[in-house]
């Protein structure tokens, strides 16, 4: 029974993906490498790495053509203060047929949802609009226009 056990803590901790702490951004080591660009694009745009929510990014299983999603959930303390926190799903499947650009984006949209508070925006090619599809030809040919304007509307905003 103890062996059972441990080899089920064993499978947890390290089957599932481990998660970090990543500058206020709980998350599976896998999405890492695209956290740290966001981070150093942030910080290269609007002067900070901080994240303005305590966010967790996990994998899971979304249904149609989602691919990634951003949902806050309100917590109330004993005191009858609040606290926001954020979470990030990105889609398990998406993940795993998705080249490294196309895995950028989906993490740079949602984190601009959950860390920026952006809205989608329809009208134009856009790392916030709604339809990835659209965008992704562009960024994936090179992001660096695209990653600009995206920083530049959260500055103006503010």
């Amino acid at each position: 029974m103890r062996i059972l056990l441990c080899l089920l803590l064993f499978n947890l901790l390290v089957g599932c993906g481990s998660f970090e702490i990543k500058n206020g951004i709980y998350t599976q080591s896998e999405f890492i490498e695209y956290i740290n660009s966001y981070l150093n694009d942030k910080e290269q745009y609007l002067g900070t790495k901080r994240v303005n929510f305590t966010i967790k990014m996990y994998f899971s299983d979304l249904k149609g053509t989602v691919l990634g999603t951003c949902f806050s959930e309100t917590i109330k303390r004993p005191d009858k203060s609040t606290k926001i926190k954020k979470h990030i799903e990105i889609d398990l499947d998406f993940w795993n047929r998705s080249k490294d650009c196309e895995k950028k984006l989906v993490i740079y949209h949602e984190l601009g949802h959950c860390d920026l508070e952006a809205e989608h925006i329809e009208e134009k090619l856009a790392i916030m609009n709604s339809d990835i599809g659209i965008v992704r030809y562009d960024f994936c040919r090179d992001d660096k226009k695209l990653i600009r304007e995206f920083f530049n509307s959260a500055k103006d905003k503010n």
